[in-house]
């Protein structure tokens, strides 16, 4: 098995220009290693004979013998390998590896350095050969099932128990991540050192054999009277428990806990209330096919992820959409994310016994303050939707992937409002989104066990997992980016493309929606005409304006953006006719090139110039929210 994970049993580094005389390992795992080195003379070492098999069985190149590994080294055993593999032997080290590296290097072979200085020949002896250690993370140790109906109450109470009765207090084993450190400061040169997730098709031998080791832990004090009895017992049902399928180590949902726990304001089990998912669309797609049967109907507010439409109907349920207004003066002069608000009255009236969930895009949240008295906050206009829900039994789908590229003084959550909300809220996160990272595929439902018990169900269904290396990779990225400053630095950095590209649209002459989030830019394209006799393919010739634009800024400008109707239902369409949604998640060549070529749109102007836009006090959020962006493919 750890063959099959490391992807050999000796580093090629040692095998590859070596000739291996004697070999040790302490822990043994030798057996496979005598048919790859069949003339080398293996010994193999541990604390006790209780598991070794009969001499007789053996490879006769394998010889099993008892030793202390801690004690004082045996002078027949010092400088006499080319070759000490150690492995698994975290519980023998303890916390500190120190005394066991040191016997160790003690064991191999030395190696004699001569040098003549006038016509004295100095002889020094160093270490040679070879250390190969490879240990098991037990401080990154977690559990996890296949599925949420999969107890795991027994594993989690006997790693408790060798937490608390078996292990000196203070014990975090955190040297083994740190071990090419201790292994230079001993004096030997490291050649590599790698680190390797526990997939998922392995976890359950991986849990199998350290079980077998808490086994003998325990085998060791059971005469002893006291509790012994009954840790026995519960070893014996934590066997039964991965039979069923509870193992592993999710260190992403671990990061994901501590992360949202700070912002949730309450602890969250990294278990219970977290589903990590293959994307983000998972996750909505899991949530939706947990709750959603065959003509329920879900609530989306538009503008919307189109996504959310075809994700609903693929699942059975009917959408019924609620639409944001926009403010009256938006074709004549800049507007905010703000002035597009929500009819509590028209989303009342939506909601029939047939409804089952709501689908919120954060995408156009508002900041947290109005601008003036007659504009609901966030934080109000939320309380409204979410105590809506909770009152009509309706489960919230919260889509809050550029949760972390807000521009506003502080980003409301719908499930932090209250408990009777959150109970009802799935919240929806994106590692590609969050990282800028699109493509990797790692996505995450947050929200109350009862709800996300029967996601990951879902999701087990959908891709069954999401690959362990991409979530490993951003495991690390969520421990390091409040240490790294990305959050705050990632903000500034698409500001400044927004900023560039409003500045841009104001040179222009367009009227925009300045964004609170992420780095999407609604254009108002009412002053622009296109040419009469233009030859639009045929499918087009009954679209809309905002169609038509697109078409024609690809053909002829070189660039492509999104109709806004796209954004709303067919009922709705009237409200995104009047946009077009460029983005500006793209290089700074890239955006400038972009502008260079949308000067074309003067020649659509009206004849007298650029129509001015009429500019009350510019808000401050300008460009510094992000629902903007111009979706660029360039020739």
């Amino acid at each position: 098995m750890w063959r099959r994970q490391v992807q050999y049993l000796l580093h090629p580094a040692i095998t590859r220009e070596n000739k291996i005389i004697n070999v040790a390992d302490i822990g043994i795992w030798l057996i496979d290693l005598a048919q790859q080195l069949p003339h080398a003379q293996l010994d193999g070492y541990d604390i006790s004979s209780t598991q070794f098999p009969p001499a007789e069985w053996l490879p006769s190149n394998v010889k099993l013998k008892t030793l202390d590994a801690l004690a004082e080294v045996p002078s027949s055993l010092v400088s006499t390998y080319d070759v000490i593999h150690a492995g698994l032997v975290v519980l023998v080290a303890g916390d500190d590896p120190v005394p066991l590296l040191r016997n160790l290097i003690k064991m191999l072979s030395t190696r004699l350095l001569s040098s003549s200085l006038s016509s004295v020949t100095v002889r020094k002896y160093e270490p040679g050969g070879y250390l190969q250690w490879d240990e098991a993370d037990l401080g990154g140790l977690h559990r996890k099932t296949i599925n949420p109906s999969v107890s795991k109450r027994s594993l989690d109470g006997l790693y408790e128990l060798v937490d608390e009765r078996f292990l000196p207090a203070g014990f975090t084993f955190s040297w083994v991540r740190s071990l090419d450190h201790l292994l230079s400061q001993q004096g030997l040169t490291v050649v590599d050192n790698k680190f390797f997730p526990i997939p998922d098709e392995i976890a359950h031998p991986w849990t199998h054999m350290h079980l077998l080791s808490v086994g003998e832990l325990i085998k060791n004090v059971r005469d002893s009277g006291d509790n012994a009895q009954e840790w026995w017992d519960l070893y014996i049902e934590a066997i039964e428990e991965a039979r069923r399928g509870a193992s592993g180590r999710p260190r992403l949902k671990t990061a994901l806990a501590k992360t949202y726990s700070t912002i949730y304001g309450r602890p969250l089990d990294s278990n219970k209330n977290i589903a990590i998912t293959t994307g983000a669309t998972a996750a909505i797609l899991s949530s939706l096919m947990a709750f959603v049967e065959a003509g329920d109907e879900v609530i989306v507010i538009e503008p919307l992820f189109n996504l959310y439409e075809y994700l609903i109907e693929f699942v059975g349920g009917i959408v019924r959409s609620v639409t944001l207004h926009p403010p009256a003066n938006t074709g004549q002069m800049r507007s905010s994310a703000d002035e597009w608000l929500l009819d509590m009255e028209e989303l009342d009236e939506a909601i029939n016994p047939r409804t089952k969930m709501l689908v919120r895009d954060e995408r156009w949240q508002h900041s947290d303050q109005a601008a003036d008295a007659n504009r609901s906050s966030t934080r109000q206009e939320l309380h409204s939707i979410g105590n809506l829900c909770a009152a009509r039994n309706i489960t919230i789908i919260s889509d809050e992937v550029y949760e972390r590229l807000h521009y506003t003084s502080s980003f409301p959550r719908i499930a932090t409002l209250s408990s009777r909300i959150a109970a009802r809220t799935i919240s929806i996160g994106s590692v590609g989104k969050t990282f800028n990272a699109t493509g990797w595929r790692v996505g995450y439902a947050i929200g109350d066990e009862n709800l996300i018990k029967h996601v990951q169900w879902a999701h087990v269904l959908l891709c069954y997992t999401t690959p362990c290396p991409a979530q490993e990779a951003a495991a690390v990225a969520y421990e390091q980016a409040e240490m790294k400053n990305f959050w705050s630095s990632n903000k500034v950095l698409f500001k400044r493309k927004v900023d560039r590209f409003c500045r841009f649209l104001d040179d222009l002459g367009l009227p925009y929606v300045v964004p609170s989030g992420a780095y999407f830019i609604f254009v108002n394209i009412n002053t622009l005409t296109l040419p009469e006799d233009y030859n639009f393919p045929t499918p087009l010739t009954q679209r809309s304006q905002d169609w038509k634009l697109c078409y024609y800024m690809c053909q002829e400008l070189g660039v492509s953006t999104i109709p806004g109707s796209a954004f709303f239902q067919k009922e709705h369409a009237q409200f995104g006719e009047k946009f077009v949604r460029f983005i500006v998640c793209k290089t700074d060549e890239q955006i400038e090139l972009a502008m260079n070529r949308l000067q074309g749109l003067r020649a659509l102007l009206p004849a007298n110039g650029n129509s001015a836009i009429m500019q009350e006090t510019r808000p401050e959020t300008v460009g510094s929210e992000l629902h903007a962006a111009t979706f660029l493919c360039l020739e």
